[in-house]
């Protein structure tokens, strides 16, 4: 039995995961670490093809991927909720369901996200990206190993956003959108107070 930094043993059986902060079988680990190597070496070799690696929905894999072939993206305004704390990190907000963060060219359809969440002192903010074919990349660095780091997010639409809102059937246990864990307190905000904050936004 090996101790671990996480306090607790590992069995016969499991190893600590390389990727995540979980004991997985070493079967398991062994396959993560190859993927892994699989696909260092396949970034490796795209960094001097002109061939776009893509994913199964036939979008580029990051920003570097992007500029080889940038035809049906543009640069444009993108839009996001982030909580309003006087800390080091960013909490944005996402849709739990996907563990995706909430980002869109919709200024207006952001706002009805933020009235859905819960009252906490927060701000929309913006950022230049990349856009088109229903995904962001939310910057425009071209810098190899930043544009490399720059992975695609799906944008909301309103369509997306209605039936999120339809399938939404307890907000508190199962909401449609929601401020991501990791900042406790935050002032939370008078009814109010919190609808001021969002016209003025």
């Amino acid at each position: 039995m090996g101790g671990l930094t996480c306090g607790f043993n590992l069995c016969d059986d499991c190893i600590h995961s390389p990727t995540e902060s979980k004991h997985i079988t070493k079967e398991e680990a062994n396959r993560i670490e190859a993927a892994l190597k699989a696909e260092k070496e396949a970034k490796a070799t795209s960094r001097k093809s002109s061939v776009q690696r893509k994913d199964k929905d036939d979008v580029p894999l990051n920003l570097l991927e992007l500029l080889k072939d940038p035809e049906g993206y543009t640069i444009q305004k993108l839009y996001y909720l982030e909580l309003v704390h006087g800390l080091m990190g960013f909490f944005p907000a996402e849709i739990p369901a996907q563990k995706r963060i909430v980002i869109t060219t919709d200024k207006d359809l952001l706002k009805k996200v933020w009235t859905r969440l819960e009252r906490r002192r927060s701000k929309m903010g913006s950022t230049l990206g990349y856009v088109g074919h229903g995904v962001a990349y939310p910057n425009t660095d071209e810098s190899p190993s930043k544009a490399e780091q720059n992975e695609p997010i799906r944008m909301l639409t309103e369509e997306e956003f209605i039936t999120l809102c339809a399938a939404e059937t307890d907000p508190d246990e199962n909401p449609a959108f929601r401020w991501t864990f990791g900042l406790i307190g935050g002032d939370r905000l008078h009814e109010e107070t919190f609808a001021d904050m969002i016209a003025k936004a």
